[in-house]
């Protein structure tokens, strides 16, 4: 990881990557949430889906092994929180927005982009648990 503020840059293993706050996040969710209902939720599934193939093929993961191998690093590192990893199962703590059904559909979105389809979630405040299947 590194920070070149005099650039306004963070490279993560050479790669560029882009903070945003994490205010702006659950903001945009649920502003769209307020316009389109529960149908927000499939928009917000597939943004994270798109997100996380972006991100995979960015970070050079070509599998979801090696994103179970990898995203802890990152996650931390992009201020997403703590990633744990047990086997199947994944563990998200310290999450930059508390988990509500709108973000819980982002991050099964996110999860699947990543090669890892979420077999059973489930979340409470800014704490997320799945068991994840890798697909790819």
């Amino acid at each position: 990881f590194s920070l070149d503020v005099n650039r306004g840059e963070a490279r993560f293993r050479g790669r560029r990557i882009v903070g945003m706050p994490a205010e702006a996040l659950s903001r945009v969710v649920h502003d769209l949430y307020n316009l389109l209902g529960d149908g927000a939720f499939v928009i917000l599934e597939k943004l994270g889906e798109t997100m996380g193939k972006a991100m995979r093929e960015t970070m050079g993961w070509s599998s979801g092994d090696e994103v179970l191998k990898n995203l802890p690093e990152a996650a931390m590192l992009a201020g997403f929180g703590v990633v744990k990893v047990s086997g199947d199962q994944l563990t998200l703590e310290n999450l930059p927005v508390p988990v509500d059904p709108a973000i819980m559909k982002h991050l099964e979105g996110l999860l699947r982009g990543l090669c890892l389809e979420p077999l059973e979630i489930s979340a409470e405040e800014e704490r997320a648990t799945a068991k994840v299947k890798v697909v790819c």
